[in-house]
């Protein structure tokens, strides 16, 4: 549900969902102070495609210290820290605060460390494990957006086996 290029290391090469019709799309998580536009990211990501791919280390417990603070706020009347998206040039943009990011960090964390326990998976089906936490409808109403995690092992991992068999 996204636009994304073909390019080495896309989400757009990855594995095609079990079901439904989508078409496979790269994914951008940009702050919302970063002042992205996604009408500007075509021009950006031939730039990035040049030189050594980023990489970055994580500090889980601060992620998870983070995403706790978010979900004790989340149900409050005054909460407004919500996932924004868009759509553009085959590339799906959420934007949102570091709080929610790592709530969303943690939904992936989940579906990556519980979903090889679904018995689904041992026979090369996907498992439903979240979705996106908080993602607000886009304005003017229509059909509500929303990302569901699933997990699916890949080749060349198929027969996938479970943990603890």
């Amino acid at each position: 549900m996204s636009t994304g290029s073909s390019s080495p290391g896309s989400l757009c090469d990855g594995i095609p969902p079990d079901e439904g019709r989508c078409e496979p799309v790269d994914l951008v998580l940009a702050h919302l102070t970063s002042g992205l536009r996604p009408a500007k990211w075509p021009e950006l990501r031939r730039k990035l495609r040049q030189g050594t791919p980023p990489t970055v280390r994580t500090d889980e417990a601060r992620t998870a210290r983070d995403a706790a603070s978010w979900r004790a706020r989340w149900q409050r009347a005054d909460f407004r820290d919500e996932l924004r998206h868009t759509t553009y040039a085959r590339t799906f943009f959420l934007f949102g605060s570091r709080d929610v990011f790592a709530e969303t960090a943690m939904c992936f964390a989940h579906a990556a460390g519980r979903g090889p326990y679904r018995k689904s998976v041992a026979k090369g089906h996907s498992a439903l494990m979240a979705s996106l936490p908080s993602l607000i409808r886009p304005p003017g109403g229509g059909h509500p957006v929303e990302v569901l995690i699933c997990f699916r092992p890949c080749p060349p991992y198929v027969p996938f086996k479970r943990p603890g068999r």
